[in-house]
């Protein structure tokens, strides 16, 4: 049975993905070689990414798509 969520929250910073799949966590098989790593976030799908002091989020060297104070970003 997977131990799926709807998002992640660290601190003030919340991800979730677009259409409402739920994250995955770090296989326990690839936890020590993943660490600090907690979740697999499958590619190619849109996220959002919501921190309330950021003014921009950088992903793999581009700038997110801001909407009030929420970020889209695909990775």
């Amino acid at each position: 049975m997977s131990d799926t969520c709807d998002g992640i929250k660290i601190g003030k910073l919340r991800l979730w993905e677009e259409r409402g799949n739920a994250i995955e966590p770090v296989p326990q098989e690839l936890c020590q070689a993943l660490a600090p790593a907690t979740h697999c976030l499958p590619e190619w799908a849109d996220y959002w990414v919501e921190f309330p002091e950021a003014d921009e989020l950088l992903v793999s060297g581009r700038r997110a798509i801001n909407s009030r104070g929420r970020f889209k970003a695909r990775f």
